[in-house]
């Protein structure tokens, strides 16, 4: 997925400051993109799904720029 160094600290971001629930971001970024490209064995931590995870720190703290 394009974009992803950046898109899971900024909506990390936005679920810190309240505008985004976690629950919404895992569907954002994980159901959703299962479901729309229906890509199986993705999406969900379940028997039968690929083991893919990301583990974060929602304690970190990152700067995000342009170089």
């Amino acid at each position: 997925m394009p974009g992803v160094q950046t898109l899971v600290p900024v909506m990390l971001n936005h679920v810190h400051e309240g505008r985004l629930t976690l629950e919404r971001f895992v569907g954002l970024t994980a159901h959703g993109p299962q479901r729309i490209y229906n890509i199986a064995g993705k999406g969900r931590i379940a028997v039968g799904y690929d083991g893919d995870l990301t583990l974060v720190s929602l304690a970190a703290k990152r700067t995000i720029s342009d170089e």
